[in-house]
């Protein structure tokens, strides 16, 4: 790791918009995000995933809305369980697949929606689309074919999960 560091943020779909226009130089960095990648509530038992609401609930405040600040309160809720930085670290290591709904029928946007597809508007055009695991994508994409969408995958890595596409 020493070689190879990973960028961790509550919400990296976010960060990670603000840190490649700041540093390009560092766009290869792994990164990793506690509000996506950590269960807080099965495992945990914190309701939520706002930052600042998990940390109301350990009795802990902070002045949001610093980068700095939110760094801290992270760091300090990581410390309180310590398995938690691994199980970032290991989750950082699996692939997932970006999952798009071309196409879709009208008609089957609602049954898509209910099976937690997001809608998005980006550079690839209108659509609906979800975050997976990589081993389930190819099932995911059968399902879509038969509901008469065109599935789109694309593959991210620890490196391009939070990246804009």
């Amino acid at each position: 790791m020493h070689d190879d560091p990973i960028v961790i943020s509550h919400n990296a779909l976010t960060s990670r918009r603000f840190f490649d226009t700041r540093f390009p130089a560092h766009a290869r960095l792994r990164w990793g995000c506690s509000a996506r990648d950590l269960d807080w509530h099965k495992r945990y038992g914190y309701q939520g995933k706002i930052l600042e609401t998990l940390c109301m609930q350990t009795g802990a405040f902070y002045e949001s809305g610093r980068s700095i600040n939110e760094a801290a309160a992270l760091a300090w809720l990581l410390n309180r369980h310590s398995c938690m930085v691994s199980q970032l670290l290991a989750r950082a290591d699996q692939d997932e697949t970006l999952v798009d709904a071309f196409g879709l029928p009208l008609e089957q946007k609602a049954t898509v929606r209910q099976a937690g597809f997001e809608w998005v508007a980006d550079g690839r055009g209108k659509r609906l689309h979800k975050r997976v695991p990589f081993d389930q994508a190819e099932s995911l994409q059968q399902w879509l074919t038969g509901l008469g969408a065109v599935p789109g995958l694309v593959t991210l890595d620890c490196r391009s999960r939070f990246a804009a596409m």
